[in-house]
């Protein structure tokens, strides 16, 4: 598995920790990946309990395996901040 992570200065990379995107994508973990819509579901869960955040962000797995930090807004709307690859 090779990802491509952002480069230091990328705003990006101060979103997630390298130790845990590591961690849950190992394979015995990526059953626990969030998808699009359980992402939205627990962002629109936190968001309104939690009035002062305006986003969350996920690392997320899509249709296609590829790997995105996504934010999310309490609407459900939703931004690509880095796509990290396919998942082998």
């Amino acid at each position: 598995m090779s990802l491509s992570l952002p480069s230091a200065s990328h705003p990006a990379r101060d979103l997630f920790d390298v130790a845990h995107l590591a961690q849950v994508a190992a394979p015995e973990n990526r059953a626990k990946l969030h998808t699009l819509i359980s992402a939205k579901a627990s962002a629109k869960a936190f968001l309104s309990t939690n009035t002062l955040a305006k986003s969350v962000v996920f690392i997320v797995i899509r249709a296609d395996g590829h790997l995105h930090l996504m934010q999310i807004g309490p609407k459900g709307g939703h931004k690509v901040l880095w796509d990290f690859g396919v998942l082998a």
